[in-house]
C-alpha cells in the first residue's frame, strides 16, 4: 500500500496540476480537452484534471510546501538525470489525471496533447486501483468497464456515472475482481473497436479473468462505428439488448483463450462472425505448430506435415503474411478458425449451439 506521505504529496501535486490547467497561458490544453468533448471546467475540476505545462514548476511548488527531495523522488513524481538533476516524470504538455480512492489521490496517469509518444504515461508505482472506483459503491446492478480515463469521463459526462476505467486493454488485473465480487455486480465491458482488434482481444481476456474469479454476469458491448451514440445511453437495458453483445452471461471455467486453454459457455449464438474473428486473430504458425511438424520455414511461408490426412510430403503450406494455410493433399485451407474446426477441436456443432465446450489446442 502507498504510504501516507505519498497520499499527502500526491494531494499537493494534484492541486498544482489542476491550477496549471486553469492558467490562461495553457490554452492548448483546454483546446485539446474541448476537442475531446470536455468544455465544462466545473466537470474537469470535479475530477481534479490537471496539466503539466512548459515551465517545470512542480518541483518548486512541492519544495515550498515542505516536501524534501527524497520525498519527491520516493513518490516517483520526479527522477534524477545522469547529471544528478531532478526533473518531473510527466514532462511537458500532458493532461494529468489523478486517480482517487476513498477521496485520496493514490496514483497519476497522463495523456500527451500533441500525440507525442508515449501518448499515455502512468506513474511508475504499482497501481492497485481502478479509475473512478467510488462509482462501484453507488452501483446497484452493474458497472461499465472502459479501457481509458477519457473514455470513462466521456461516459460520466453523458450520464453513465456507474463507469470505471482500467488502464489500457491489458490493464485489468486479477486483484480488481474483488471490486465486483464484494457487491455481486455485473460487469459490462466497453472497450474501443480498434482496427487492429486489440480492444476485442482485451475485452475477452478481461471477461475470462472476471469469470475465473466468480463474476458470472459479464457482457461485452461492441461500440461499432458510432461509439458516442452507444456511450450516450449505456445504462439503457434496451440498448444492451440490441447492442451486438459479444459475450452474455459468461460462466467460464477456463484460462485465457489466447493461451489456447479450455473455454466454456462463452459465445452468444448471434455472433458467428465475431467468433470466427477471435479464432482468426491467433497466429496461424502458433496454431499449426502445436499439431504437426513444420519442415520448411522462411519469413513469409512454411510447409508442414498435414495432420488432417496421411501425409509424407509436407503438403500443408502456411502463408504468414495472410495468416492462412492451404493443404494441396486435402485441397482445403483457410484461417486459424477453419484449421481448428477441421481438427475437430470446436465441439458442439455450429454457432447456433450456445452451451457448448470449445476446446482450443
Amino acid at each position: 500500500m502507498i504510504e501516507t506521505k505519498d497520499f499527502s504529496i500526491y494531494k499537493y501535486a494534484s492541486i498544482y496540476y489542476n491550477f496549471t490547467l486553469n492558467e490562461k497561458s495553457n490554452i492548448r490544453a483546454i483546446e485539446y480537452l474541448e476537442s475531446r468533448g470536455f468544455s465544462d471546467r466545473k466537470f474537469l475540476n470535479k475530477f481534479n484534471v490537471g496539466f503539466s505545462g512548459k515551465r517545470a514548476g512542480l518541483i518548486d511548488f512541492l519544495d515550498k510546501e515542505g516536501f524534501s527531495r527524497e520525498q519527491r523522488l520516493d513518490s516517483k513524481l520526479t527522477k534524477l538525470s545522469s547529471e544528478d538533476k531532478e526533473y518531473e516524470v510527466f514532462g511537458q504538455n500532458r493532461i494529468i489525471f489523478p486517480v482517487l480512492s476513498s477521496d485520496k489521490v493514490v496514483h497519476f496517469s497522463s495523456r500527451s496533447i500533441d500525440d507525442s509518444e508515449p501518448k499515455h504515461k502512468h506513474l511508475s508505482k504499482p497501481n492497485k486501483f481502478l479509475y473512478n472506483d467510488s462509482a462501484i459503491a453507488e452501483a446497484i446492478t452493474h458497472i461499465n468497464l472502459v479501457e481509458g480515463i477519457l473514455d470513462c469521463l466521456s461516459m460520466i459526462r453523458l450520464g453513465n456515472e456507474n463507469t470505471v476505467a482500467t488502464f489500457g486493454t491489458g490493464g485489468f488485473k486479477q486483484s480488481f475482481c474483488s471490486y465486483f465480487t464484494n457487491k455481486n455486480l455485473g460487469v459490462y465491458i466497453i472497450f474501443d473497436n480498434d482496427s487492429n482488434g486489440s480492444g476485442k482481444k482485451g475485452a475477452i481476456r478481461t471477461a475470462v479473468t472476471l469469470a475465473r474469479n466468480g463474476i458470472n454476469n459479464i457482457k461485452i458491448v461492441d461500440l461499432g462505428r458510432n461509439p458516442e451514440e452507444k456511450k450516450r445511453d449505456c445504462n439503457s437495458i434496451s440498448l444492451y439488448a440490441n447492442a451486438n453483445i459479444l459475450i452474455a452471461s459468461a460462466k467460464i471455467n477456463a484460462r485465457d483463450p489466447y493461451d489456447f486453454q479450455e473455454f466454456r459457455d462463452l459465445i452468444n449464438p448471434k455472433q458467428k462472425e465475431f467468433v470466427d474473428n477471435v479464432y482468426d486473430s491467433f497466429k496461424i504458425m502458433d496454431v499449426i505448430e502445436k499439431h504437426t511438424t513444420v519442415r520448411y520455414n522462411t519469413s513469409n511461408r512454411a510447409s508442414a506435415i498435414c495432420p488432417l490426412h496421411e501425409d509424407t510430403n509436407a503438403s500443408l503450406i502456411i502463408y504468414k503474411q495472410t495468416n492462412s494455410w492451404f493443404c494441396f493433399g486435402c485441397n482445403t485451407g483457410g484461417g486459424p478458425y477453419h484449421f481448428l474446426k477441421k481438427m475437430g477441436l470446436l465441439e458442439g456443432g455450429d454457432h447456433n449451439v450456445c452451451s457448448r465446450t470449445i476446446k482450443m489446442l
